[in-house]
C-alpha cells in the first residue's frame, strides 16, 4: 500500500468505516485491555471503566488503567493501539516513572516560586534558568516514557489481533495503525508538553516585562 493510499484513512469516510468494522469485531474496551494484560504476563494492574473521561491513561502511582468507555470512543478503530499504548506502560521502568513524577511536580513548584520571585525581582535570572533547566529535564523522562510506549503498542495490537482477526484484516489494520502512529507522534506530543511549555512562555514573558 503506498504512502497516499494510507494517507486516505486520514479522512475518506469509506476508508475510515472498513477499519472501524474490522476492528468492531474485537470485544469491549475493558475485556481487550485484560486480555492484553493477561497476555504480557501482567495479573497486577487494576482496570477502571469510566463513562466521564475523556482519554484513557495509566497511573503508575496506583498501578491502574483508567479506560473512557463514552458513545464516540467505542466506535474509533484506534481504540484497540490506544489501550495497548497503556498496557505497555504497566510494564515500563517504575524509578523512570517515579522521576517523571517527581520531576513534573517539582516543575510545578518551581513554577510558582520562580514567577513569585521575578515579580518581585528577587534573583530574576538565576531563578528563571533553574526553572526552564527543570522543564528540560523533565521533558526527558516523560519523552522516553511515550516513546517506548508508542514503539511497543503497534507490535501488541498486532500480536492481539493476530488471535481474534483474519490474517487481511489484521494485515490492514496494522498497516495503517504503523502509519499513522509514526506519523502523528511529533503531534502527540504537543498536548503532553503544551503545558510545560506554556508556563516557560509565561516565565519568559514576566521575566522580559520586568526587564524592561
Amino acid at each position: 500500500m503506498s504512502f497516499l493510499e494510507k494517507f486516505e484513512y486520514f479522512y475518506k469516510t469509506d476508508k475510515k468505516e472498513s477499519i472501524n468494522k474490522i476492528i468492531n469485531k474485537l470485544p469491549s474496551n475493558d475485556i481487550i485491555c485484560k486480555e492484553i494484560l493477561e497476555k504480557i504476563g501482567n495479573n497486577h494492574t487494576k482496570i477502571v471503566l469510566n463513562d466521564e473521561i475523556k482519554n484513557s491513561y495509566y497511573v503508575y502511582l496506583n498501578d491502574t488503567i483508567y479506560l473512557t468507555n463514552k458513545n464516540k470512543t467505542k466506535d474509533l478503530y484506534t481504540r484497540l493501539v490506544i489501550i495497548a499504548h497503556e498496557c505497555r506502560h504497566t510494564l515500563q521502568n517504575k524509578n523512570l516513572q517515579r522521576v517523571n513524577f517527581i520531576l513534573s511536580n517539582v516543575e510545578l513548584v518551581l513554577f510558582v516560586i520562580a514567577l513569585v520571585m521575578i515579580i518581585f525581582n528577587v534573583v530574576p535570572k538565576i531563578i528563571m534558568v533553574v526553572y526552564l533547566a527543570c522543564v528540560l529535564l523533565s521533558i526527558i523522562p516523560r519523552f522516553i516514557l511515550e516513546l517506548d510506549a508508542v514503539k511497543h503498542s503497534v507490535k501488541i495490537a498486532k500480536e492481539y489481533m493476530d488471535k481474534r482477526l483474519l490474517k487481511d484484516e489484521t494485515k490492514l489494520a496494522n498497516s495503517i495503525f504503523s502509519f499513522q502512529t509514526k506519523l502523528l507522534f511529533p503531534i502527540m506530543l504537543i498536548p503532553l508538553f503544551f503545558s510545560k511549555l506554556l508556563r516557560s512562555i509565561i516565565i519568559l514573558t514576566v521575566y522580559y516585562i520586568i526587564s524592561i
